[in-house]
């Protein structure tokens, strides 16, 4: 089985992607008074979505930027900032190792079980991150967000240690294989 993906695939499916968060989010946007709080706005290829009601980094994103918007740069940061919102930049860069994989190498921890495949340890290292936000939450009641966060934090754990426990329980046999 081959893993590569062809690269118009990739576009159809990240564009489908955007197409999708921008048909919740504009619903969203549109519902009586706003009250989520969200904002769209497009950058030549790229859309730029703040919702300050979920503050989830899935939907509090930039989608659909590629090498033809960067004169668009300036414009997007400007967008989160009269909103008063961060702003956090994820670049891909074809079949190169991920920038997380090569900081995770340069502290001297492997990113993945076997080589460059098997089990990302990144999960496994994001859980350190999830229970300080679930600590955050609970030490900080009162604090804004802090019941969203408490909850997305353990949902996250969650999920992160099924997932695990259901794959690594899969795959264990074939380790003997």
């Amino acid at each position: 089985m081959s893993r590569v993906v062809e690269s118009s695939f990739a576009v159809g499916v990240e564009l489908a992607e955007t197409n999708t968060v921008f048909s919740r989010l504009d619903a969203l946007k549109n519902l009586e008074g706003n009250p989520e709080k969200v904002y769209i706005e497009s950058f030549g290829n790229a859309k730029a979505f703040i919702v300050k009601g979920i503050p989830d980094p899935y939907f509090n994103s930039v989608r659909g930027l590629t090498s033809e918007d960067i004169d668009q740069l300036d414009d997007i940061i400007e967008f989160y900032r009269d909103h008063k919102f961060g702003l956090l930049f994820s670049i891909s860069f074809g079949n190169r190792v991920s920038f997380g994989d090569s900081i995770l190498r340069f502290l001297g921890l492997n990113p993945w079980s076997n080589g460059d495949t098997g089990l990302h340890y990144t999960v496994l290292y994001s859980l350190i991150f999830y229970i300080l936000a679930l600590i955050l939450g609970y030490k900080f009641k009162n604090d804004l967000g802090a019941k969203l966060g408490r909850a997305l934090a353990l949902i996250t754990i969650i999920i992160l240690l099924i997932t695990l426990f259901a794959f690594t329980s899969l795959s264990v046999p074939e380790l003997g294989r």
